[in-house]
């Protein structure tokens, strides 16, 4: 079975009005979850799943799919391999990622829609520096992320 390590990056367009795209580095994982694509309130189209899952199982979702939330429904496992439920999720939930356990790049700049209590309004590439964030987060950051905050805590 195909599997492997899963993370994003951002990268901006060319043109008048850089937009952030997604770039996904990930191997094929198998999509036994059972989710639907369907309009989201956050930002267009979201991935919402259709089963219960507990706190800390793995989720099998593609990242491209996740719209980015304050207080998000998942985050990366505590090996950086593969996603998993950040809290208990019911059938119905929206599966969103907070984009700052997901990029360092400080090009990054979302307007964000999520409407928590948590919403910073403004998402960058350079969150992960946030102390809150990486309390909030610690251990569920994806590899290059987490390799950055290792860096910078040590040095």
């Amino acid at each position: 079975m195909p599997g492997g390590p899963v993370w994003a990056s951002w990268a901006t367009s060319s043109g008048d009005r850089p937009t952030p795209r997604l770039a996904l580095h990930a191997l094929a994982y198998p999509r036994a979850m059972p989710t639907e694509r369907r309009e989201s309130a956050i930002a267009g189209r979201g991935l919402f799943t259709t089963a219960e899952l507990p706190t800390g199982a793995s989720v099998d979702a593609d990242l491209a799919l996740l719209n980015h939330s304050c207080d998000p429904s998942v985050a990366w496992g505590p090996d950086g391999a593969a996603l998993v439920a950040f809290r208990d999720l019911r059938a119905g939930d929206e599966l969103t990622i907070d984009y700052a356990t997901c990029t360092d790049d400080p090009t990054m700049l979302v307007r964000c829609h999520c409407e928590t209590y948590r919403c910073r309004q403004l998402v960058t590439g350079d969150d992960w520096v946030i102390p809150e964030l990486q309390r909030r987060y610690a251990g569920h950051f994806a590899p290059p992320v987490q390799r950055r905050i290792d860096a910078e805590l040590y040095t």
